[in-house]
């Protein structure tokens, strides 16, 4: 592995803003690539003679008011088997797996205060994921799609903190997200695995 990176973090208006970035650049040799084949009950793995993974990432924090927080990050990234091929198979070119072009990640939180009575806060963040190959061949039908996810929750604290009371919804949209997919082949229907449905509760926790 040869590495390459660089960046600059820094905090402004009394530590109100921080902005933090970084360029990176990994050059891989005899890069192993490992794939389960859920069908096929095992993992295939096979070795890149060369892969490179390079990009920038941007991330940022903002104390808008005393009570109101932002917070931000942007990552681009390209992934790619710049040479990757041996009997039978030639995967040159290919983007490599679980290696999403861009991602995004927003947040915000806003603390209200009820005097006595104690504290609100609520909170919204949501990330988005650009498309994304689970498989080394590239396969059409292992393409992971792109997606957004928002999750938003909304808590009760008294005094002193003692404890709180959080109600929450989680993957706001309702959206089939995959976390794996897999198929021996592009002819073959794919398997995988997907995060939680749109999940809503009630969470209470205490200090002492």
């Amino acid at each position: 592995l040869s590495s390459l990176s660089g960046g600059i973090k820094s905090r402004f208006l009394d530590n109100r803003i921080e902005l933090n970035a970084e360029v990176f650049h990994y050059t891989y040799k005899n890069f192993q690539a490992i794939q389960f084949v859920t069908s096929l009950g095992r993992s295939i793995i096979l070795n890149s003679q060369k892969a490179t993974i390079y990009g920038i990432d941007v991330s940022g924090r903002a104390q808008v008011t005393p009570t109101t927080q932002l917070n931000a990050s942007v990552v681009l990234l390209n992934g790619e088997f710049n040479k990757f091929e041996g009997v039978g198979y030639n995967y040159n070119g290919l983007q490599m797996v679980y290696a999403p072009k861009v991602s995004i990640q927003a947040g915000a939180q806003q603390t209200i205060k009820l005097g006595r009575s104690g504290k609100l806060v609520g909170r919204v963040d949501s990330r988005y994921r650009s498309s994304a190959y689970a498989s080394f061949q590239n396969f059409a039908n292992t393409k992971l799609p792109s997606f957004t996810r928002t999750d938003v929750s909304l808590s009760y604290s008294p005094p002193g903190d003692h404890f709180s009371l959080t109600g929450f919804v989680r993957n706001v949209e309702d959206d089939a997200v995959y976390t794996t997919l897999a198929a021996p082949s592009a002819t073959v229907v794919a398997n995988g695995n997907f995060e939680a449905p749109r999940t809503y509760g009630i969470q209470f926790s205490a200090k002492w």
